[in-house]
């Protein structure tokens, strides 16, 4: 449909000339591509939302698995040094610091020394970022193995 309303507003003006339009001809062609821009551009993102690959967290006792589209890095316990959840209260993300010595992970660049593996319900309701954040630090004291310090 959208397409269609773009086809008509560019045949109106291309096939006319200055001289032959009015002045209601234009501001409705006007209006009607404005419309047509403010409901398609909302889909176009709520579709580009859609289809993107999500990345997915698994928390296990060997250590955390991050899967992005096709894309799987294995993150053992023995070479993470912290993980962290920011307080973001919008776009909170679950923060993983390597330990001394380990080699750079390909998760992004790092920020502060530390990689953003997970973000936790990103565009979702302010109730499900509460419970994923819960599940998540549940999970993390769950599996995380105790250092001896």
């Amino acid at each position: 449909m959208t397409l269609a309303v773009l086809g008509t507003c560019t045949t109106l003006l291309g096939n006319a000339t200055a001289s032959s339009l009015s002045v209601t001809d234009l501001t409705t062609a006007a209006v009607t591509a404005a419309l047509t821009l403010g409901f398609a551009l909302p889909s176009l993102y709520q579709l580009w939302r859609l289809l993107r690959p999500r990345r997915r967290l698994q928390v296990s006792p060997t250590g955390l698995t991050v899967r992005h589209g096709r894309r799987t890095h294995h993150l053992p316990w023995s070479t993470i040094a912290r993980t962290h959840i920011t307080n973001d209260h919008y776009r909170p993300w679950l923060l993983v610091t390597p330990a001394p010595g380990t080699p750079p992970w390909e998760l992004g660049p790092p920020i502060d020394g530390a990689y953003r593996a997970y973000p936790i319900a990103h565009g979702e309701s302010r109730l499900s970022r509460s419970r994923q954040r819960a599940d998540l630090r549940d999970a993390l004291a769950l599996h995380t193995p105790t250092r001896d310090a």
